[in-house]
Parts: structure tokens; C-alpha cells; sequence
């Protein structure tokens, strides 16, 4: 099987079924990606878009989860975070040159889907940034069922001024070498490092957060810091764009958490309202990570999804 290469995985810290392989892929551009794998479901095979700075340790119960009821999975550490390739010299940056980029990854998710002989009805499971790779995907053919959203990233959340701010200085950056600095007042280490749970803005669930703490402290190479002026242009650049066209969508289930402090409410609010077969659903107690709240959330949110996917 060509270009099919082991790659580690952290089970002590994962949680998730026995099973899967995780593989080294090499992109069209060079680039090497983490990619993994879990076969078995018969229902069809859910590509998994995680989120900024996250990694397939992160997915351990959610994998779970959709195997449990009937779906095979693929997953991937996108570029410039997990372990998959990062800029060179700055292994804490979070960088990406073009948000567009991304597409290369999802190419090598579905090569490795075909290789593995998964079944070829595909649905899609996205997270906040993952939402935006979604919709470029659409865009440039990305064929799913169905999609789930929990927290899509659809837009920057922060206030005019500031978003002016960040709109002028990384517009900048590129013309002064500067795209794979940090960003200005982002930490060097990643969010879950800093944070304690108390005020938290990612899970009402301690023991989730203290599980996704502990990954990045057994496992500090899963970890990045803040975005680079290169992804922070890159980012507002893409919200541009699909504000501008409307991609081909297929039928979506949209979760958002009513203490959502992360991603633009607004922006999902107004692309939910135009999506021509799409559903919101707001989960009042629940904060960024849907996927990793507080088990009456997730029983609630996870037979939403399933029903959806079924229907």
C-alpha cells in the first residue's frame, strides 16, 4: 500500500477504541500530516475537522462515540499543529500561510479513507476552525451526506476597532517579513496550559479539563501557542471571502453553546439562517467544547447527531 507509513499515537492519554491506525502522510506541497484511522462502522465513514491547535489525542471519546453507533472515522493533525509539520525553528507557532492550505490535508484524509476500503457514503463532524475548512472544501468539491457543526469558526469574535486592528496589521506583516511572528497579547503555550479550570472558557466539565490538561503536560509536543500574523491574516481573509460567495451546502445540524465565548455567535447565527436544509440548535449550558461538556449535554447533543445522520 503506497505511502502508508506508521505514526505514533499517545494511547496513555487518548481514550479511544482499540483499532486504529494513525499514518504519516505527505501532502501535494511537501508537507507531512498525522492521519488517522479507526474501521468498522458499515453506516459510513465521518471525517472528523477538528479544531485550531487540536489534535486526534483530543478525538478519543468522540471516536468512540461513532463507532459505537455505526460509523468508521477518519481524522488528521492539520499543518502547523499536532504533530504534524510545523514551521521550521518555531515549534509553538500556530501558522498557516493560506487558510486554503488546509485543502491539501483533507485530500490525504480521503486518499487514506480509499485506501483502506471505508465505506464511500461520507459525513462530516466539524469544529470551530474545522467549519471554516469545511466550507472552502464545499467550495472546491467536498462531497458529504450530512455535516455536523459545533462551534463553527465563521468569523473572528471581537469588536469592530479591534478587528480593524488585526485587519491592518497583519495585512502588513507579509510586506515586512513578518507572517510567522505571533501574534500580539497570544501566549507562547497553549490555552488549556494558562487557563485553570475555574473561568475556563472552553468546558463546564472539570474532569474533561483536567484530562485535556494532562495531555498537553505528559505530551507537550501535541501543544501550540497563539496564531501567527500569518494565520491571523489568513483567517480574515477566508471570512471575507465566503461572506462573498455561497458554496454548495449540504444538509447541516449546527450546535452553539449559549455561553460561547470563543467564535462570532452573530456570524453562525447568519449563516445558519440562510442554509437551505440546515438546523441550529442551542445548547444553553454549554460553552466552546461542545463535544467534551458535561454528560447531560453530551447525551442530549450526541442523540441530535445520531438521529441526523440516520434520518
Amino acid at each position: 500500500m503506497p505511502d502508508v507509513q506508521p505514526a505514533p499515537l499517545y494511547s496513555d492519554i487518548t481514550d479511544a477504541p482499540p483499532g486504529g491506525q494513525v499514518l504519516w502522510r505527505t501532502c501535494a506541497d511537501g508537507v507531512r500530516i498525522r492521519v488517522g484511522v479507526w474501521p468498522g462502522g458499515r453506516r459510513g465513514t465521518v471525517l472528523i475537522f477538528t479544531g485550531r491547535s487540536e489534535y486526534i489525542e483530543k478525538y478519543g471519546p468522540t471516536i468512540g462515540r461513532l463507532l459505537s453507533g455505526g460509523y468508521s472515522v477518519v481524522i488528521c493533525d492539520w499543518r502547523g499543529q499536532g504533530l504534524s509539520d510545523r514551521p521550521h525553528g518555531k515549534p509553538n507557532l500556530g501558522h498557516v500561510e493560506r487558510f486554503r492550505d488546509y485543502q491539501l490535508d483533507i485530500a490525504e484524509m480521503l486518499a487514506v479513507a480509499a485506501l483502506m476500503g471505508l465505506p464511500k457514503t461520507h459525513f462530516l463532524l466539524a469544529h470551530s476552525m474545522g467549519g471554516s475548512v469545511a466550507l472552502r472544501g464545499f467550495a472546491e468539491g467536498l462531497k458529504v451526506s450530512k455535516a455536523v457543526f459545533t462551534a463553527p469558526f465563521w468569523d473572528v469574535k471581537m469588536s469592530a476597532a479591534l478587528k480593524l486592528g488585526a485587519s491592518l496589521i497583519s495585512g502588513l506583516a507579509p510586506s515586512v517579513g513578518m507572517t510567522d511572528r505571533r501574534t500580539p497579547t497570544t501566549p507562547l503555550r497553549s490555552y488549556i496550559e494558562n487557563a485553570p479550570y475555574q473561568g475556563n472558557l472552553l468546558t463546564n466539565d472539570e474532569a474533561t479539563y483536567r484530562w485535556l490538561q494532562r495531555q498537553v503536560a505528559e505530551h507537550p509536543d501535541l501543544s501550540i501557542g497563539g496564531p501567527s500574523l500569518g494565520w491571523l491574516g489568513a483567517a480574515l481573509t477566508e471570512m471575507r471571502h465566503f461572506r462573498a460567495i455561497d458554496p454548495p451546502l449540504p444538509p447541516c445540524l449546527c450546535f452553539l453553546g449559549g455561553n460561547e465565548n470563543i467564535v462570532s455567535a452573530k456570524a453562525v447565527y447568519d449563516r445558519m439562517q440562510d442554509w437551505p436544509d440546515g438546523e441550529l440548535v442551542g445548547i444553553r449550558r454549554a460553552q466552546h467544547e461542545i463535544l467534551m461538556e458535561t454528560p447531560d449535554v453530551l447525551t442530549e447533543v450526541w442523540s441530535k447527531i445520531f438521529a441526523f445522520l440516520a434520518g
